[in-house]
């Protein structure tokens, strides 16, 4: 049952095009992100930092199946030194290209992420293609326990989406954004993988591609 009315995030070629989404329960939100960007066949890899959830990693299978990219967390510094080496490219050349997503799922557990980690080489390669990759489709998505969690490692998002989350993040979500467009969402998430296989099946049927 739908009780409110559905968010669409138009993510464009701009600077700061990126999306971050804090909350404690966070991982529906970011597979009908995902879901969508499946749906349209474009190119996402998924670097999961998350303990062991087997629920989410069923729904994941389906999207896995229809291109997603799922990666573990070793590979962080490959894959975000890779998108950033076609961000810069795309830069010099001035080439249009498809667009791309890197999605960084619970970097709240990324310890090469941490602040307090002094080892800042992939920090700062992350830092870079946040900054110049959307104007040239190089977009990033990133989840956390909190707003205050993603700030402490980056800032450069457009988009911030907030669920049920800590008392300060609301504070924090509006300090610096006084233009700040809010809207209450309410709906659900699918519960079985089935359900994920089903809609996309169904897009593809009517789209012609199946």
């Amino acid at each position: 049952v739908q009780t409110g009315v559905p968010l669409f995030a138009e993510v464009t070629r701009s600077v700061a095009a990126n999306v971050v989404v804090a909350g404690v329960d966070n991982l529906h939100t970011l597979t009908a992100m995902l879901t969508s960007l499946v749906l349209n066949k474009v190119d996402t890899h998924l670097i999961n930092f998350i303990s062991a959830n087997a629920q989410w990693e069923q729904l994941l299978e389906p999207l896995e199946e229809h291109g997603l990219t799922v990666q573990r967390a070793i590979t962080l510094d490959s894959t975000v030194e890779s998108f950033l080496k076609e961000a810069r490219a795309r830069t010099a050349e001035g080439r249009d290209a498809a667009p791309q997503f890197l999605v960084l799922a619970g970097v709240h557990r990324a310890k090469r992420l941490d602040p307090a980690n002094r080892v800042t080489t992939v920090s700062d390669m992350v830092h870079e293609l946040l900054a110049i990759g959307p104007a040239v489709g190089v977009h990033t998505i990133m989840t956390a326990d909190g707003l205050a969690s993603a700030q402490s490692r980056v800032h450069e998002f457009g988009l911030q989406v907030l669920e049920a989350s800590r008392t300060n993040d609301n504070q924090l979500l509006f300090e610096d954004h006084i233009h700040a467009f809010t809207q209450q969402v309410h709906g659900f998430a699918p519960s079985e993988p089935a359900d994920i296989e089903r809609l996309i099946n169904t897009v593809m049927i009517h789209s012609g591609r199946k």
